[in-house]
């Protein structure tokens, strides 16, 4: 069938629109997808606006976009965490270590209604009373030094926490986990290919092979129809030979009947021809003599 150029017009046309409509569709669902995303970031706290002035999000969005964490939830989960983690640490960046025996070895009494209660909540703690040039606590009522318990500076070096080593500890250990995933995650996909791949090969193998077996028993089954058919002729031709032999024998034997039988009419004829001479020849001698 020969296409009219008016034909291969609408066709053109045809499949470019289908591409105009496809190309579209593409965009359109890219621009939606984006547009969601980012009004969730916005709502969540994660943008990619510069003018973002927590250092924390900034710092979780471009290690997880290092690591190719793109999705909103999990970079909400990841800075909840930190965040609360941190918070929780802040608490105790300065602790209070409560020492609550006096220099002399006793046991500190509850402050009570000392200074009409103001310290009543620290209990029996060495506290830095106003007024006081070292930590005190009450023993009969009476302010007792506990100095000598800070006078190495032990005490007040534990009173001060890294908390930021430890957040940094916690973030490192989730981004190393993130990235050992990913990891694990792009050796099970490879895996995940190189089995489908071959499971494919062999499916592919095992279609051909079907094939060929098939198309083997469609021509092994035309071959012996070919051969039978043959064999039909051959024994037709066979049969007919052996009639025509059959034939030929019994023309070869008519024609040795018919040609003994001439024999014998040329035998009979010859004599009798000699015979009739023979008796010419006699009766002209004898007539002769007369």
């Amino acid at each position: 069938m020969k296409l009219t150029s008016i034909q291969i017009v609408l066709y053109l046309i045809f499949i470019i629109c289908i591409i105009f409509i496809s190309y579209y569709y593409i965009n359109t669902s890219y621009i939606n997808t984006t547009k969601k995303n980012n009004i969730y970031k916005e709502k969540e706290g994660f943008t990619d606006n510069k003018n973002n002035n927590n250092p924390l999000k900034e710092e979780i969005n471009i290690e997880l976009n290092k690591l190719n964490i793109k999705d909103v939830s999990t970079q909400k989960k990841i800075f909840t965490y930190i965040t609360s983690l941190q918070k929780l640490l802040n608490k105790y960046n300065n602790l209070d270590v409560a020492i609550t025996i006096n220099n002399n070895g006793q046991l500190c009494d509850n402050w009570g209604n000392y200074s009409n209660g103001a310290y009543n909540a620290s209990k029996n703690s060495c506290l830095n009373i106003p007024g006081q040039n070292e930590k005190t606590c009450l023993n009969n009522n009476s302010l007792v030094s506990c100095s000598k318990y800070f006078d190495d500076g032990e005490i007040d070096n534990l009173i001060n926490i890294n908390t930021n080593d430890l957040v940094n500890n916690s973030k490192y250990n989730i981004y190393l986990g993130i990235n050992n995933i990913n990891t694990n995650l792009n050796k099970a996909n490879i895996d995940m290919t190189t089995i489908l791949t071959d499971y494919i090969a062999k499916r592919n193998l095992e279609n051909q092979q079907d094939y060929f077996i098939k198309y083997n028993e469609y021509n092994l089954a035309d071959k012996k129809k070919i051969i039978d058919k043959t064999n039909k002729e051959f024994e037709k031709t066979e049969n007919n030979v052996n009639i025509n032999k059959i034939q030929f024998q019994q023309t070869v034997e008519q024609n040795n009947v018919i040609e003994n039988k001439y024999n014998n009419y040329y035998n009979y004829i010859f004599y009798t021809i000699i015979g009739i001479i023979i008796v010419g020849i006699l009766n002209f001698m004898f007539s002769n003599l007369d």
